[in-house]
């Protein structure tokens, strides 16, 4: 991605503190949660500076290596530390440029990009790779420089620059393989090759087992493993400009390869990967088919700024999945999937640990009065993640209809005031799904005139043809389970089970979090309150009674979180004091693999 703008690295980065707005400023709170494109600061309050990097995992701690940015020039190879991934420790500039050695290859002005390191458990060395520039060559050279070191933090001792077996070799990676062997994939002949060498039994050199794998014009490797397969996520050769990922995937890392017929990248920016580049992909300790996408989000006009979009990736029907994520945490991988003897994976989440307003990526909100003829005002104010929930609050608080028309003949605007306001979340436009486990652990007033519910709308069709699913739904006394599509004469066709609060354990069972789930399969749908079934619906039964055939529930749905008040079931709420909560754990997803 460099070669079009590389006469500004040849600049010497002396700037190396640019736009460091908090030099200097110690972090007061600590990370829980990744938030790819934002700035991130290190335990010392500075940004941190570990550009095009890797991860390695050593003693239950993670090590972050990458370049050392100025404005414009590179610095060497920075080296942090982390426990929890979230939150990391600046530990060293693990390899300096050598300004003693007139001679060295490694001299300031010289580049050095995509800095990897492993480590020799026979040698007992950390050996570092990475892509070389000699000083005032451009991009000609096109060398591998290796380093080596005692300590996992250095500082590294550089051996040495050379062409592996004669080509070129730029962007690049490291990869160690579950027997131990060693491998350097590297893009050669100007980038229009991608290759991979095995490493002597050191680490130390290339052997002359070098592959040509494909001539695609690619750059920017990230390799994984999975299930015996290798999967390989490279970018396009397009200067700074971020571009279309692809992925390629092999039984063996010398090939074939071969290319995948999807984007590995998923949702609004898809095509651009998010508007940044691949550099690596990390399995996650602990935690099985875990693994991190790391990109850089390039700004060439100052790279010391360019920022870093770490994404969750899942494994999806063999297919490997980097869907965006505004924030994000490792509770997305469930540390014990309770389903997995039953084939489920975990495809989406909300824990809500993260403090604030709800992550925008994944909801967005529905506003003003809605339907049912209700007496809340809907407005996002009204929802708040603290201390590990979703909190939708209802409030009584009198204002006025912005869409107020005396006479009127619709609802919506004949009310002159607002009474109520609440808040309904919804991933419409988002995120939404086809068949599923889908599970919510939440804690819900049963008071007079409160309407909560946790339901699903058809992506497809006007209501009721899309097609409904009410998973937790209460109002007066009751806790629903309903599925709806369309029926004769055009009218909604329910099908119902209702249970009254008493028999379930009435004030004292509404005062605990309980569980609700949905089982959507090809052949049903079954609702359950901790493991107790509430309601099944062959989907046979489901299609739409207008002669179309269609049937709304073998389309993705999305699903909504409300709190409504009053209405045309919800009861009164005169004599309820306010305000009223609904209370959200996590909301989960999972599907078969």
């Amino acid at each position: 991605m460099k070669i079009v703008f590389q006469f500004l690295l040849l600049l010497v980065g002396s700037s190396i503190c640019s736009g460091q707005t908090q030099a200097n400023k110690k972090i007061k709170n600590r990370y829980n949660a990744f938030n790819p494109g934002q700035q991130w600061y290190d335990n010392r309050g500075e940004l941190i500076n570990a550009h095009g990097g890797g991860l390695l995992y050593s003693g239950n701690t993670y090590y972050w290596f990458g370049e050392r940015r100025g404005q414009q020039g590179t610095n060497g190879v920075n080296v942090y530390s982390s426990q929890d991934l979230y939150n990391w420790k600046y530990e060293a500039l693990a390899l300096a440029t050598d300004s003693n050695n007139a001679q060295s290859d490694i001299v300031p002005g010289c580049v050095m990009e995509r800095p990897k390191v492993i480590y020799n458990a026979r040698t007992r060395k950390y050996v570092m790779w990475f892509h070389l520039e000699m000083k005032g060559k451009g991009y000609s050279a096109a060398r591998a420089g290796v380093a080596v070191s005692d300590k996992v933090t250095g500082p590294y001792k550089f051996i040495g620059s050379f062409r592996p077996n004669g080509n070129m070799s730029r962007d690049m990676t490291l990869f160690v393989d579950d027997d131990g062997s060693a491998w350097h994939m590297y893009s050669s002949r100007e980038n229009y090759d991608l290759r991979i060498a095995r490493l002597t039994d050191d680490y130390l050199q290339p052997t002359t087992e070098d592959k040509l794998l494909f001539s695609a014009h690619r750059e920017a490797p990230a390799l994984f493993k999975y299930n015996g397969k290798y999967y390989l996520i490279t970018s396009g050769c397009t200067g700074w400009a971020p571009n279309k990922a692809t992925i390629h995937t092999a039984t063996s890392l010398t090939g074939p390869w071969t290319l995948m017929n999807h984007n590995p990248m998923a949702g609004s920016g898809a095509d651009s990967t998010f508007g940044a580049q691949s550099t690596y992909i990390q399995p996650i300790a602990g935690k099985k088919d875990a693994f991190i996408f790391m990109a850089d989000k390039w700004n060439p006009r100052d790279l010391r700024d360019s920022r870093y979009l770490w994404l969750p990736l899942h494994i999806r029907d063999e297919q490997p999945v980097v869907e965006y994520q505004h924030s994000w945490d490792l509770n997305l991988f469930a540390k014990s999937n309770p389903y997995e003897k039953e084939g489920y994976q975990l495809v989406w989440a909300d824990e809500f640990n993260t403090a604030g307003r709800p992550d925008s990526g994944r909801w967005r909100y529905e506003a003003g009065f809605v339907r049912n003829e209700e007496l809340q005002w809907y407005q996002p104010g009204n929802a708040v993640c603290k201390n590990g929930r979703l909190v939708i609050e209802a409030r009584r608080e009198e204002k006025a209809n912005p869409n107020y028309t005396a006479g009127h003949k619709d609802w919506r605007r004949n009310r002159p005031s607002i009474n109520y306001t609440s808040s309904c979340l919804l991933t419409e436009g988002k995120a939404s799904w086809l068949y599923g486990r889908f599970e919510l652990r939440a804690r819900i007033d049963i008071r007079n005139g409160i309407w909560p519910a946790w339901w699903t709308l058809g992506v497809d069709k006007p209501w009721p043809g899309n097609g409904e699913i009410d998973i937790m739904e209460y109002y007066r006394g009751k806790l629903l389970a309903n599925i709806a599509c369309l029926g004769n004469n055009r009218r909604p066709e329910w099908f119902s089970n209702t249970f009254s609060i008493d028999s379930l354990g009435g004030a004292a069972w509404a005062d605990q979090f309980h569980v609700w789930r949905m089982d959507w399969t090809k052949e049903y749908i079954a609702l359950y309150v901790d493991g107790t079934l509430l309601n099944k619906v062959m989907l046979d039964v489901l299609a739409n009674k207008d002669g179309s055939g269609f049937n709304p529930f073998k389309q993705p749905h999305y699903m909504l979180l409300n709190l409504a008040i009053g209405g045309q079931n919800g009861g009164d709420p005169a004599a309820t004091t306010f305000p009223s909560l609904f209370e959200i754990d996590y909301v989960r997803v999972y599907q078969k693999k």
